[in-house]
């Protein structure tokens, strides 16, 4: 975890100008509601990262498509946020918010007026979700016993700001209680929280799912058993019903990004032949960088540029090293044989490769946070393909044995995606085509990406 410096706290809490407030939000498996909670945030923020622990579902592709920040974090909420703060730059405050928690329209004055007035953190009212008028009742005690007490729970979207945070430390690292921890330490470093009558509403899952008395009975009884020094990974066992985990995220994957070194007449020729060498040049380098910055943008990956052609001058390796990419070259006498030496070079380390390449201006981060995910997570899928509108695949997804589709096939043809998938089912390789994406090959679909 990583903090900034003393020197550059400039919390102005003499009401003159706007505070910064940093969004956290862990998340793990919240695929189904991800765009909810990602929704309040489209605009009014200054910096949110979404931190996750190692989902198995397409939490990350849909945070990336939504156009957030994501980093990867060794799962276990406490450890999540504590990376998520430590990514969060210069800011005036730290607001912590679970995906299944929507804040109040006026969330960010209210944070602001209790911050000018003096607190150092604080935290929300709540109200629950659900339809049964014991939900009401719920919410109403939890928000009466957090003022009694000063404890909040991360149910309630803790604010600190960020002195407050420096002097404490960060969240503790344990496996559950870590929001009643962190209360406990900051009563004693930054007095009490403020207690914001503006209410976050909650999903009523938990007690949907597990029954209300249950729910209420088990989480009292644990924050009983916590008092008494019970430890977190066993009172987490009680409450989840298995062992708190403490593996990292997953092995990360490679993804290789296939790319000429920028020289005029020698990228874009199709292009070329209708606007010019020089235009043809300057497509190809914007198109290289937005792909080399979509891939910088998936967290947990091994990236890899890997180039043919002479770069002398160093653009590609200045490049590289901008994006945070290994730089290598492509080794082959076909455009198949050194897509299947990049890829074989990734699989015999064990790793899942994605190989792409640099034409088109559509490809983003989740799709290729998705081809991921689909080699990751489905154990009879070894290969995926996003296809191309021309008959052609734009990217090609690996797990475990190199497919046999490299090999004497005739390149930009319009077949070559059916040929493809022919020569994976004689195979019996199990496949999976994302969505269908666009390049830009010639002067017509120049044009198209000028309208966008």
């Amino acid at each position: 975890m990583t903090h900034p410096p003393d020197s550059a706290l400039e919390t102005d809490t003499n009401g003159a100008g706007r505070l910064r407030i940093a969004i956290v939000m862990p998340v793990l498996n919240e695929a189904l509601r991800i765009d909810s909670a990602l929704g309040q945030f489209t605009v009014d923020r200054d910096d949110l990262v979404i931190v996750d622990g190692g989902s198995t579902d397409r939490t990350v592709a849909a945070a990336l498509a939504a156009g957030m920040r994501v980093a990867i974090s060794p799962r276990g909420r406490a450890r999540q946020m504590n990376e998520g703060a430590g990514l969060s730059g210069l800011v005036d405050v730290l607001l912590f918010v679970h995906a299944d928690v929507l804040l109040p329209p006026d969330w960010r004055a209210a944070i602001e007026r209790a911050v000018r007035s003096g607190a150092r953190w604080g935290r929300f009212d709540v109200s629950l979700n659900g339809s049964h008028p014991v939900f009401a009742l719920v919410g109403t005690l939890m928000n009466v016993r957090s003022r009694l007490s000063g404890i909040a729970t991360g149910d309630q979207a803790i604010f600190i700001t960020r002195e407050a945070w420096l002097r404490v430390g960060g969240w503790p690292s344990v496996a559950l209680m870590e929001d009643v921890r962190m209360s406990r330490r900051l009563l004693k470093t930054s007095g009490p929280p403020a207690c914001l009558t503006e209410r976050v509403v909650v999903s009523a899952r938990r007690w949907e799912r597990q029954g209300i008395l249950r729910t209420i009975v088990l989480m009292w009884w644990l924050r009983a058993l916590h008092a008494l020094g019970v430890s977190p990974d066993l009172l987490h066992r009680l409450y989840y019903g298995v062992v708190p985990t403490s593996a990292g995220a997953p092995s990360p994957s490679r993804v290789i990004v296939f790319a000429k070194v920028p020289r005029a007449g020698e990228v874009k020729t199709r292009l070329a032949a209708n606007v010019g060498d020089a235009v043809a040049l300057a497509t190809h380098r914007q198109l290289l960088k937005r792909t080399l910055e979509q891939v910088a943008r998936v967290p947990n990956v091994i990236r890899e540029l890997c180039i043919a052609g002479d770069d002398s001058a160093g653009e590609c390796a200045q490049l590289a090293r901008r994006f945070g990419f290994g730089l290598t070259r492509q080794r082959g006498v076909d455009l198949g044989e050194r897509m299947a030496n990049a890829i074989a070079q990734g699989l015999s380390r064990g790793e899942r490769v994605v190989l792409l390449g640099c034409d088109s201006p559509v490809i983003d981060a989740a799709d290729i946070a998705e081809a991921i995910i689909v080699l990751a997570t489905e154990d009879d899928t070894s290969v995926v393909l996003s296809p191309t509108e021309d008959g052609g695949y734009l990217l090609v997804g690996v797990a475990g044995e190199l497919p046999p589709i490299f090999e004497a096939m005739k390149w930009s043809h319009p077949d070559v995606m059916l040929h493809t998938v022919g020569r994976l089912d004689a195979a019996r390789r199990r496949y999976r085509l994302l969505r269908t994406l666009w390049d830009v090959d010639d002067a017509a679909d120049w044009a198209r990406w000028q309208t966008l």
